[in-house]
Order: structure tokens, then C-alpha cells, then sequence
């Protein structure tokens, strides 16, 4: 790859999709907002590689992009799903990127994540945001809460 590609060149690991590596998944992933297809590229990126899509994950979250940010948000989700080995640690780097963000979209998509790890400790922060200004960040919080323990 140039020198020129995305910035997630830095972070990218040795590819184990057949045909997508970590830069075209994020593309796809940003040009597409279909759902279907969403979970249908996500859902392979991590049953092939929990650790793999984990690491790009970190990388999303800590990126300038509230795009990127949001997609490493559901993405970390995700690996939490199917690897509940890595819940705690990946509960813990939800949480506290959660404190910083200020976007919408990327605050929606980190409220949303927790629910996935099914962490108790996570209903604090998520009831911090149940009076959020935006609809979709309160829809958020209703969808997580049952998922940590909260009726």
C-alpha cells in the first residue's frame, strides 16, 4: 500500500477474510449504511478473527473520525458477542471512551456496545445518557439497559 492510503494502513494486521482486509472492510462499512449487509460483513470479520477485528476495533475508537469512531464502537460490540472471553477488557475500552465522546452517532453506538458485553457496572454510565438530547442515543440506552441487568 502507498503511503498515501488511510491512516488505518498503520494498523492494519495480515488479512483473514478472503478478498477484505482491514481498509476495504471500513470502507465498505462507511459507503454502506444497509444493515443486512452491515452485519452480514461484520458478522464475518469477527467470527473469523475475535482478536483480529478487536485490534481494528481500538484503532477505529481512536481515530478523529466520528464515522470511524462509531464503526469501531459496534465493531468492539460485536467481538464481545462472539468472544465473551474478551467482555470485561472490551467493556472497560467502551466505557471509557464513552466519557469523551461528544457525537451523536459515536455516543449511540457506545451505549449500544455495552449491552453486548452484558456488564452490569456498565448501567451507570449507560443511565447518564437517558435524558440525551438526541432520540437516537435515548433508543440507544432503552436497547442496552435490559442487557445489563437493568428492567
Amino acid at each position: 500500500m502507498s503511503p498515501s492510503s488511510s491512516w488505518l494502513t498503520l494498523y492494519s494486521v495480515p488479512q483473514s477474510i478472503p478478498g477484505v482486509n482491514d481498509d476495504e472492510l471500513v470502507r465498505e462499512l462507511l459507503a454502506d449504511p444497509d444493515a443486512d449487509r452491515w452485519l452480514t460483513l461484520v458478522g464475518s470479520y469477527v467470527r473469523e478473527d475475535p482478536w483480529r477485528a478487536r485490534r481494528l476495533s481500538e484503532s477505529l475508537l481512536a481515530s478523529g473520525s466520528d464515522p470511524e469512531r462509531a464503526i469501531g464502537a459496534d465493531l468492539m460490540g460485536q467481538v464481545a458477542t462472539f468472544d465473551s472471553a474478551q467482555t470485561e477488557e472490551i467493556a472497560d475500552a467502551l466505557l471509557a471512551a464513552l466519557t469523551t465522546a461528544a457525537s451523536p452517532a459515536v455516543v449511540g453506538s457506545l451505549i449500544a456496545a455495552p449491552g453486548h458485553t452484558r456488564e452490569e457496572r456498565a448501567k451507570g454510565a449507560l443511565l447518564g445518557f437517558a435524558d440525551h438530547a438526541e432520540a437516537d442515543v435515548r433508543f440507544s440506552v432503552a436497547v442496552a439497559l435490559p442487557a445489563v441487568g437493568f428492567d
